[in-house]
């Protein structure tokens, strides 16, 4: 059960998930100034980008079986007090199954921004962020992959390393003007865990 209030479903963002290749963007090193990054939520107390709301999503809504549970948990990265676990199962249902959890805000221009980092442990297997535009108007969304290793990990992945779908919908140029959110999923067959933390937009 979620303990993330005001939840707002995206429905069928994520129909294209199984399709896209995987590829770890682990970083090492320092964080970003705080200077250069946009905080979207660490998961404490007044950590969250205004008015964004976290909820799950799963292909249920596009008649697949996998199941997902999300909440905050304590434990987060660099010695903070919480994290967001993102769990479940990944079923057979659906031609591309997909189940994670989705974080919407109101759109932002972020066209003089480099990309997205955050903390992530987990299982060790490969997951998806989707970034969500405004000016994808067929779930053709953009897409990148990382690896969840088992200890706390920062992640970096640029915006011009995102992928939308070759094979169907359409290609919209990547503007950076219009970002209105964030997905973290798993198109995998079977169970998976992963908590996030620090999810920021960076220059």
């Amino acid at each position: 059960m979620l303990t993330t209030p005001k939840l707002s479903p995206r429905p069928l963002a994520l129909v294209v998930s199984g399709l896209l290749v995987l590829s770890s963007h682990l970083l090492s090193g320092a964080e970003p100034p705080k200077a250069s990054l946009v905080g979207v939520d660490n998961f404490e107390d007044g950590g969250r980008i205004a008015e964004a709301q976290w909820t799950t999503v799963t292909d249920k809504v596009a008649g697949g079986n996998s199941t997902v549970e999300a909440n905050v948990v304590p434990d987060g990265a660099q010695g903070s007090k919480h994290a967001y676990r993102i769990g479940g199962e990944v079923g057979n249902g659906f031609q591309y199954p997909f189940a994670g959890a989705t974080v919407a805000h109101p759109a932002k221009d972020l066209h003089d921004f480099a990309g997205v980092t955050f903390h992530v442990r987990g299982d060790g297997k490969p997951y998806v962020l989707q970034v969500n535009v405004a000016s994808v108007k067929d779930h053709n969304d953009f897409n990148a992959g990382f690896v969840a290793p088992k200890e706390w990990t920062q992640v970096r992945i640029e915006f011009k390393d995102l992928k939308q779908n070759p094979y169907w919908g359409e290609r919209v140029p990547w503007t950076g003007a219009d970002v209105q959110g964030l997905t973290f999923r798993s198109g995998n067959a079977g169970k998976f865990q992963i908590d996030i933390d620090d999810v920021a937009y960076f220059k």
